[in-house]
């Protein structure tokens, strides 16, 4: 039983009956209007009917219809393409169970005529004409292809009962119409089987179905299928029971002026309530064009109202009370994932696809992960394992010292922040995704659309609120794309700047590396000096820095709240960095000196040009392992470039001195690692595990972008040093560093032999700097109270790059020497007295 036959089966006995008496109604209608259709007002066309008695007396009314093609042709452009062979109805309620009784039609005669006198002969108004003309459109359909035009443009609706299996047939190009018609001289049709009493279609050649012929008088344009216009403008039409009537040309006019009346009686009483603005016809006019000026005001307002919310739409970062649609249903997503080193996998397969991997080959030398290079991104999966883990786990507590959680948050977060803000291309690719992780197939477009800003906006929000909680409970700012839009929106004056970070311990050298910077490099960037709280600085220190020509003092306190008073030492220096009002920022060491002006690492590097930073190497010191074993314990998938640095190939335990350090916080990758290289220096990583396996911060910055898979590059050269020559031939000074193309460009430790020791004592003169290209095998004599460090080759065949200074490089750096020595003969407080005028308290 199909399931259309168990459904009707299921309905009351009582409704089927009327169902079937309807049934029987509707047929009868679609029959006459068929005909009518077809034959129009025509006495030559033969009317078929079925030979008596030939349906199955066993089934309702409704279900003993003969078979009816469709009479449609749906190739409204085609009237000679072939329809093909009819389709009859099935029995949709044949059931041997059927409890309907059986209802038996009259048993009508048909009027068929011989072929000489079929056209003369008038049908007489039985029920059986409604049978006829069914099969007599059925002849037209499937064995003449006559097409009815369609009426008023639209075409004839096809009844639902006709649109089902098609018989088969002897002949595929007869018709119903000629299965049950016969021939002309009444042979053919239906044959009863001497068996079973079954009629076994025979295939015949109907007599075409001829269009109507006008008479002489009767030409006219045919008008769908109610009459024809005729010469005089009169329409013929149709009528039920006496043929044809003709309606002249009077009779329309009559109607037309009863139509003309009523509507001037209407407007005359509409002139009759509003006489004023009928008399007035021109202030009418002026309304109307007032009116439609302020509908164009109106539509233009709107389009602008639109526009702008659209556009906080895009902009808006972390907050949106405006949704149409639940938002607890727009965060339905997600499958708790537990396989974490597939998700890892999988984030770091995303990222290198975001930072530009997917064409690079092996040997390109912008290539920094390397996670593509034998595989093609699947985009649509990745993204969801991606997605519907950050979902799962977007607000889940965890370990803070097991790094490895921690990575796999940070590159969850960068991801979704990227897709948010600076991938909005990918959005409609990644809207079209459904699945029940992420959208359903019945999503309309605008649910799709939020549902993905909506959860991209969660992941955000509650990953920075895991991660760094003192960003939401800053004063000035509360998001990561508050940080971010603090750097862009900085006035051009600020667009670069240095921060150095001191407290009262390094003053004087802090001091002295500002004074150098302007009087003896020309260097007038605008500088920050970043200290915790009143008491790192005291109140004629922190007087003594603003007077300096534009310098000003900054308090992280004032940014990152109760995390900022847990901050000590070296920890400062990341916060610094999110704190300071610059897009590209240096930060400084109190004790970094440079030679050449700073500035030049803003506009002259193409490292920081390409990547938006700029590390430099630490020098090459071999010795324990447990930093190396802690960092691959935490990092599943270690970039090529990463795998590339003398830190993993044990040839050094130190990989970057951060005594310089270049970021552009405007850049989402470079300003996602500096965050987690914060979150490395919060109170509970750094005592919990950082600084127990590395040297202070020093390896939390790379380590950092590495986690978060964001591109990086290291200076060119590593540690060496600059100063003089011992008896050894060894080059003895501060840690010196090379600019990207090999010229003398800093040094960390000041102008003094050993800062530790004595600040006023031990002045170094700077005559050779010495610096190694290979990385390894480097010799290293300890610093001691009087003497620095002092660089040679550990064997005799390693090569050492030693280097004379210039006479103008040997000059700025006595400047650099007496300028240190003067601050400290006359003590700072007696410095900026001359220098700058101050009256200290």
């Amino acid at each position: 039983m199909s399931s259309v036959q168990a459904f009707l089966a299921s309905i009351p006995l009582r409704t089927r009956r009327r169902i079937s008496q309807f049934a029987t109604i509707f047929l009868v209608c679609l029959a006459v209007y068929s005909i009518a259709s077809v034959r129009g007002n025509t006495k030559n066309d033969p009317v078929a009917v079925p030979p008596p008695n030939t349906l199955n007396n066993n089934l309702p009314l409704a279900a003993q219809k003969p078979a009816l093609p469709n009479p449609i042709n749906n190739n409204a452009n085609d009237n000679n393409k072939p329809v093909g062979p009819a389709a009859p109805a099935p029995n949709p309620i044949q059931n041997p169970n059927n409890p309907l009784p059986p209802v038996v039609p009259p048993v009508v005669k048909p009027v068929l005529g011989d072929a000489k006198n079929a056209g003369n002969e008038k049908p007489k108004k039985k029920y059986g004409d409604a049978v006829a003309a069914a099969a007599d459109v059925a002849v037209g359909a499937g064995g003449n292809n006559v097409n009815p035009k369609p009426v008023d443009g639209k075409p004839i609706a096809k009844p639902k009962e006709l649109d089902q299996k098609p018989m088969q047939y002897n002949n595929a190009g007869a018709g119903a119409g000629a299965a049950v018609a016969g021939n002309a001289n009444g042979k053919g049709g239906l044959d009863k089987k001497k068996e079973g009493g079954e009629g076994e279609p025979k295939a015949v050649n109907p007599k075409p179905i001829e269009k109507p012929v006008m008479k002489k008088g009767d030409e006219g344009e045919k008008i769908g299928v109610d009459g024809v216009k005729d010469k005089s403008g009169g329409v013929k039409k149709y009528d039920k029971e006496d043929g044809q009537k003709v309606i002249g040309k009077k009779e329309d006019d009559d109607d037309k002026k009863e139509k003309e009346k009523g509507e001037k009686k209407e407007k005359d009483g509409k002139n009759e309530n509003d006489g004023k603005k009928v008399k007035d016809g021109k202030k009418d006019k002026d309304d109307k064009k007032e009116k439609k000026k302020d509908a164009e005001k109106d539509v233009k307002k709107d389009a602008k109202k639109e526009k702008e919310a659209k556009k906080k739409d895009d902009d808006d970062d972390d907050d949106d009370d405006d949704e149409k649609v639940d938002k607890k249903e727009l965060l339905k997503v997600g499958s708790k994932y537990v396989d974490l080193s597939q998700i890892n996998q999988d984030q770091i397969r995303f990222l290198d696809w975001l930072n530009g991997e997917e064409m690079m080959d092996a040997s390109d030398p912008d290539l920094f992960g390397g996670s593509l290079l034998t595989i093609m991104l699947d985009l649509p999966k990745t993204f969801l394992s991606c997605h519907a883990w950050a979902m799962d786990y977007r607000s889940s507590e965890y370990n803070r010292t097991d790094f490895l959680l921690m990575g796999t948050r940070a590159r969850a977060l960068r991801i979704a922040y990227t897709l948010l803000y600076d991938r909005k291309d990918l959005h409609p690719q990644l809207e079209q995704i459904s699945t029940p992780k992420f959208n359903n197939p019945t999503d309309t477009p605008y649910v799709k659309h939020k549902k993905l800003i909506t959860q991209l906006k969660a992941i955000v929000k509650d990953l920075t609120k895991l991660m760094y909680p003192w960003i939401p409970a800053s004063p000035k700012l509360k998001s990561i794309r508050a940080i971010q839009k603090y750097a862009q929106g900085v006035e051009k004056e600020n667009e670069r700047g240095i921060i150095f970070s001191t407290g009262r311990g390094h003053f004087e050298l802090a001091v002295h590396a500002i004074t150098a910077l302007r009087n003896v490099l020309g260097c007038d960037l605008p500088i920050e000096v970043h200290h915790m709280g009143p008491n790192d600085l005291d109140k004629h220190m922190l007087q003594a820095f603003n007077a300096m020509p534009n310098v000003r003092t900054v308090d992280v306190w004032d940014f990152w709240g109760t995390e900022a008073r847990n901050l000590r030492g070296w920890a400062i220096k990341p916060f610094a960095l999110l704190a300071s009002s610059f897009q590209k920022v240096m930060f400084l060491d109190a004790d970094a000196v440079f030679i050449q002006n700073p500035d030049l690492l803003f506009t002259n590097s193409k490292l920081f040009a390409k990547y938006g930073q700029l590390f430099y190497n630490d020098r090459t010191i071999t010795g324990y392992e447990w930093c190396y074993n802690w960092f691959t314990s935490f990092v599943p998938s270690i970039s090529r470039y990463t795998n590339s640095l003398r830190f993993m190939k044990k040839d050094t335990v130190h990989e970057m001195e951060s005594g310089v350090v270049v970021i552009d916080k405007t850049r989402t990758g470079v300003l996602h690692g500096l965050l987690t290289t914060a979150k490395m220096n919060m109170q509970v990583e750094r005592d919990g595990i950082t600084y127990s396996l590395m040297h202070g911060d020093k390896e939390s910055y790379w380590m950092s972008w590495e986690l978060a898979r964001v591109p990086y590059r290291f200076s060119r050269s590593y540690g060496g040093t600059i100063g003089y020559k011992n008896e050894k031939g060894a080059v003895c000074g501060g840690l010196f560093h090379t600019d990207e193309y090999l010229k003398p460009l800093w040094w960390n430790g000041g102008v003094v032999a050993n800062k530790h020791y004595n600040k006023d004592q031990g002045y170094l003169k700077y005559e050779y700097a010495a610096y190694d290209l290979a990385g390894k095998d480097i010799k290293w004599d300890w610093e001691t109270a009087t003497t620095p460090f002092c660089l040679s080759p550990k064997f005799p065949e390693q090569k050492v790059i030693i280097t004379e200074l210039t006479p103008a490089e040997k000059g700025i750096t006595e400047k650099l020497v007496e300028l240190y020595k003067e601050i400290i003969r006359k003590g700072w407080r007696e410095y900026f007295k001359d220098t700058y005028g101050i009256k200290f308290d």
